[in-house]
This record gives C-alpha cells, structure tokens and sequence, in this order.
C-alpha cells in the first residue's frame, strides 16, 4: 500500500539552500533542523546569518493544496480578526525553485501550551485566561462567513487551485452541513489506510449516516480551524502568541467546530476517553469548568447560538481519524504504544457504535 508520509519525500539540505536563496539572497543558512511532530508536511526550522529565524513548510503532493489553503487562511484572519498568527514571508506554488510547493514563515516567540503545562510553568488562573482567550478568537474565527461548505481553497478570487486532493472532501464544495460532514468524516475513514478494522468500517459508515440526518439543514457556514489543539497553540508570557497550523481548515459547522476544540484541548492528545494527564497538575480543573471558561470567551466575541452535538461525537470523529490512519500509526508507533493505540480503537468503538 502507498502510505503518503512525509518520509517518501526526499528533501536534502541543498534545496532548503535553494528555496531561502531564491528569497533571501544576501543571507546565508546557518542552521536547519527539521521539527518531528509534522506528520503529513516537511517542516523545518532555518535561522539565517543574520539570526532571523522561519518556519519552511513543504507542501506534500498528495494533498497538493495544503499550502494554499494556509496561506488563504492567513490571509483572511489577518484580515477579519485579532487573532495572532505567524507572519507569511514567501510562497510558491509554481515548484520554481524545487518539485514542490511550499511556504515560509517567520517563527513565533514561545512553546506549545502541552509543553508548557507539562514543564509546570503555567498557574491555574494563567490557564483559564488563555482557555478563555481560545473561546474568544474561536468566536472571531466562526464570525467569518461563507455561502458554501467545505474547501474554500478552490474559490478564492486571488489563488486558483492547482490539483485536487483524493478523496471525498478536499477540492470540493457543498451546499449544505450534513452533505459536507458526511464527506468530512468519510474522507476521515479512508484518509490513508481503507482497510483495517473491516469489522468496524460499515457500522462506522451506518453511524456517520445517522450523525448527519440529526443536523439542522439551517446550519450557517464559517471559517473553521478543525485541528485547534494544545499542540497548535503557542504561549508566550501566559498569553496566546500564535495559533498555527490552518491548512486543513474549511468551511464548516461552528457548532461542529466549537466541540471538536473542546475535545481536542481537554483531552490534550487524542486519542484519549479521559481527562488528559497534561492537567494533573490542575487538581481543581472540571470539565465543567474548562467548558464554562471557553464559551465565556467564545459568546464575548460570537453571538450566535451553537447547537448542542451529540456527545460522543468528538470521539467518533478521533475514532474514523485513528482507524483511517492505522497504517500511519503503526510505522510512526513503538509496539507498545501501537498496542495502547489498538485498544482506544475497540473501547470508543464499543461505546459509540454498540
């Protein structure tokens, strides 16, 4: 099976050199490491002589409109909102100077906020005000509208899209949320693995029918990060300093969206059915009040009312990501881990499904 990683992408040294000479001619590199946590891109940290540091990422080909979808995204929150992000310096999606499409960005000041929580330098109140800080930019995000559902990527007056993703959802546009959730979540199943767990697949396809029957056909359709988590967000000083990584934002659900960061900052790192460890710390930390803390900042900034999703609907989306990319899972998973993986599987599938 052809498994689309990163590491089939053969980058070398010499045409990081190439890409930052063709932008920054008068510079030379003076370091390059290459950030692990990037599963589908090749992301790089590069510092020039001059000390300015960026963010090189390459477009993987077989999503070929990632980086464009960024940079649309950037461009419309700097737009429309307060909400800090990292500064685009470059692009190119011509492959002028190497066989991919790539961008460049300067690197923000600060940590992941897992990261910062797990080394203990956060109080519980600092946290809370960011939580709050999250709902707030959350509630500026979904005040961007669109007609449609889906990639708004492919009708932008300023980029043309250049190549369709495989699947059911990328590269394509809907007319309304049940039709757009069903391709969200089918592409989520069969992202790159269309064959493990066979068993669970028509129960799981079955159920994401029933998911989208229950949404209102009224659903208004709004800028949505779709991946808003503790990793994607970086502090500085107790405070926001950028939310990154938009390329697989769409046009969606804000009710949809709002649950997915929920989930995705409470449980930290999914794929998790528990409190996420991260907040051990926090012994006084409910869900009741990370949720009240997020829609506080949420309904400060966003009036609209957010229609209440099913409750395990969060976990079901993490259990199509986690089955649709179990291939993935395994090579980049020790045994152990892999084995802690297998059974989240059968445990969210028992508690959605049966």
């Amino acid at each position: 099976m052809f498994l689309p990683y990163k590491s089939l992408m053969n980058v070398t040294p010499e045409q990081i050199t190439t890409i930052f000479l063709k932008h920054f001619p008068s510079e030379e590199i003076k370091a390059i490491s290459e950030i692990q946590q990037s599963f589908v891109n090749p992301v790089y940290h590069v510092m020039l002589s001059n000390h300015e540091e960026f963010i090189l990422k390459i477009n993987n080909p077989c999503w070929p409109n990632k980086s464009l979808r960024e940079v649309i995204a950037l461009s419309l929150v700097k737009e429309k909102t307060t909400i800090p992000t990292p500064e685009l310096v470059a692009f190119d999606f011509i492959k002028e100077a190497v066989p991919w499409k790539y961008l460049i960005q300067k690197k923000v000041a600060g940590q992941e906020l897992r990261e910062a929580i797990r080394l203990g330098k956060m109080e519980y109140t600092t946290f809370l005000e960011i939580i709050q800080a999250i709902g707030r930019y959350l509630g500026e995000l979904h005040s961007i509208s669109f007609n449609v559902f889906g990639d708004f990527s492919i009708s932008s007056p300023r980029f043309s899209s250049q190549g369709a993703s495989p699947g059911v959802f990328w590269g394509k546009q809907f007319d309304d949320w049940c039709s757009c959730f069903q391709a969200f979540c089918l592409d989520n199943l069969n992202w790159v693995d269309q064959s493990s767990f066979p068993n669970y697949r028509p129960a799981l396809r079955k159920k994401i029918q029933e998911f989208s029957r229950a949404f209102p056909r009224t659903e208004k359709s709004c800028f949505v990060h779709s991946d808003l988590q503790p990793t994607n967000i970086l502090v500085e000083d107790g405070k926001i300093a950028a939310i990154i990584d938009w390329e697989w934002s769409f046009a969606g659900s804000p009710s949809f969206d709002f649950t997915l960061t929920q989930a995705g900052i409470y449980y930290s790192a999914f794929p998790s059915i528990s409190g996420s460890k991260m907040y051990d710390q926090f012994p006084s930390l409910s869900r009741e009040q990370f949720n009240q803390a997020l829609l506080a900042g949420y309904q400060s900034t966003n009036k609209f009312d957010l229609v209440p999703q099913p409750t395990e609907l969060a976990e079901f989306i993490w259990l199509l990501f986690l089955i649709g990319s179990w291939d993935w899972c395994v090579q980049a998973s020790s045994a152990e881990t892999v084995k802690e993986l297998k059974q989240n599987v059968h445990e969210l599938y028992q508690k959605i499904i049966t």
